[in-house]
């Protein structure tokens, strides 16, 4: 099973995927604006929603700028605290399952050149608000 979220200021938008196959409606969370908070939003998620069942892959898409190695945010606006915290390593220890950190619009303009109006073009451009 996959974890996918889309974390961003105000919301979190959580669904599970059978190897790409199927997907689970998305749940919504509001997004904590405190570090902490969110952490245990995760565990939280990971008792309640997934009632345990084990992960094979966490990916994340979040609003911000990352650090080079796509282990943390280094600068988000809407979510000031976040910034400089392990994000990575603490949804690893989490969910027991290698995590993938991206920023949101780079996977929305993967998805689309790969799913979506850009499927089958030579180049896809994507613009973001």
């Amino acid at each position: 099973m996959l974890l996918l979220m889309d974390i961003g200021g105000t919301k979190t938008l959580v669904t599970v995927s059978n190897k790409g196959v199927t997907f689970s409606n998305p749940l919504q969370f509001s997004t904590p604006q405190n570090f902490s908070e969110a952490l245990e939003l995760f565990k939280t998620i990971k008792q309640d929603v997934l009632e345990l069942r084990q992960v094979e892959c966490v990916v994340v898409g979040i609003a911000g700028l990352l650090d080079p190695s796509k282990k943390q945010l280094d600068y988000a606006p809407h979510l000031p605290d976040w910034g400089k915290k392990p994000l990575t390593k603490e949804l690893k220890k989490i969910f027991h399952a290698p995590v993938y950190l991206e920023n949101d619009a780079a996977l929305g303009a993967l998805g689309e050149a790969h799913y979506g109006s850009g499927k089958n073009k030579k180049i896809v451009a994507y613009h973001s608000q």
